[in-house]
C-alpha cells in the first residue's frame, strides 16, 4: 500500500493499513469527496485517468476479496476486504498518502517468503507501488487455505 504520487517510504502505508484494519491506495485530493463518483472525477483531474481507473477497480472489489501487503522486505500479511470504499482524510492517511480505503480484516500474523505464495512475491518484486492483481490460480488457492487455516471460515 503505497501512494503513487507521494513517497512516504516503502512500508508506511501497509503498516498503517494493517494496524488500522484498512486496505487502501493513494491518492490525496484537495477536498474530501462525498461520493465515489466525485472521488473518481477528482482523481482523474488531479492524478490522471490511470489513477482514476485504479480507484474504480479498487472500490469495485467484492467484499470478501483476499488481499496481500508487504510490511517489510520479507514480511507479508494477508487480509480480506470487509467494507465499502471511503475517503480517509485523517492525519495518518496524510502521512502515508493512502486516502482511498476500505475496511479489511488482517490475519494477525506475518508470513515470510517461504509461506507466501510465489506469485504474490513475484508481484511485489515487480516494483509496482500499489493495487496489482495477482493472476495465479495456485496463489488464489494457497491464499484461501492460509486464510482458512489462520482465521477460520468466514
Amino acid at each position: 500500500m503505497r501512494a503513487r504520487s507521494f513517497d512516504s517510504g516503502a512500508f508506511q502505508g501497509s503498516r498503517l493499513g494493517t494496524e488500522r484494519g484498512i486496505v487502501g491506495i493513494g491518492e490525496p485530493l484537495e477536498a474530501v469527496p462525498e461520493t465515489l463518483e466525485e472521488a473518481v472525477n477528482r482523481t482523474a483531474e488531479s492524478h490522471g485517468d490511470k489513477a482514476a481507473r485504479m480507484l474504480v477497480r479498487f472500490a469495485g472489489l467484492p467484499e470478501g476479496s483476499l488481499v496481500w501487503t508487504r510490511t517489510s522486505d520479507d514480511v507479508f500479511r494477508l487480509g480480506k476486504v470487509i467494507g465499502p470504499w471511503w475517503y480517509d482524510d485523517s492525519e495518518a492517511a496524510g502521512r502515508s498518502g493512502i486516502h482511498q480505503v476500505r475496511a479489511a480484516d488482517w490475519i494477525p500474523c506475518n508470513f515470510d517468503s517461504a509461506a507466501t505464495p510465489e506469485a504474490v512475491i513475484s508481484t511485489f518484486d515487480r516494483g509496482g507501488k500499489n493495487f496489482q492483481r495477482i493472476i495465479s490460480r495456485e496463489a488464489e488457492r494457497r491464499s484461501k487455505r492460509l486464510w482458512t487455516w489462520k482465521r477460520g471460515r468466514g
